[in-house]
């Protein structure tokens, strides 16, 4: 498993967990960040809910009180939450940063990632390129928007791998050092 680099955050808060939001609480709580999950729609039997629980997570659903942000450095947050959410407000207020998982991918791997964006387009594109780096004999990964996490492939890319990852405008939203080193837009 990789390790991140240049993150200097300790409490973080997961807002939303969904696919991305687990998989980024997930790793994070595995590199010893202490990590609060809050969302509105999980149930507590839920396996997500569970899971996190068990590694140690905070975790906080049915509601978003303000109360979550409470000694937090860092949110990330799932690409379907909007900003006008009451807890992302608040924390723009308190200058808390907001990013989304692709962020944590980027820090993974930031010199292997090709990232394929725009309004149309963007699963064909990235297939497209998948099939032509495959056919090149390049060892490549394919994750984001496409349907895998894009952290959870991130972490356990191999040197020699390359990873396409086709990116929504949701995703891209709350990046602030994302920088792929190849983009299709």
């Amino acid at each position: 498993m990789r390790k991140l680099k240049d993150f200097h955050y300790s409490h973080v808060l997961i807002l939303g967990l969904a696919k991305s939001g687990t998989a980024a609480a997930k790793y994070l709580i595995k590199n010893n960040i202490n990590v609060r999950v809050n969302d509105m729609n999980a149930k507590e039997n839920d396996v997500s809910v569970t899971e996190l629980k068990t590694m140690g997570a905070e975790v906080i659903i049915g509601s978003h009180p303000i109360s979550v942000l409470e000694g937090i450095e860092l949110i990330v947050k799932n690409p379907g939450i909007t900003y006008d959410n009451p807890i992302l407000v608040e924390a723009q207020k308190r200058n808390v940063p907001i990013i989304t998982e692709i962020e944590i991918a980027g820090k993974l791997v930031p010199d292997s990632i090709i990232g394929i964006t725009g309004s149309n387009g963007k699963t064909t594109t990235t297939t497209l390129i998948t099939q032509m780096l495959t056919e090149s004999n390049v060892r490549t990964r394919v994750a984001g928007n496409i349907g895998t996490v894009a952290s959870d492939v991130a972490q356990e890319l191999a040197e020699d791998e390359k990873l396409v990852l086709e990116l929504s405008s949701f995703q891209l939203l709350g990046v602030k050092t994302f920088k792929p080193r190849v983009a299709s837009y």
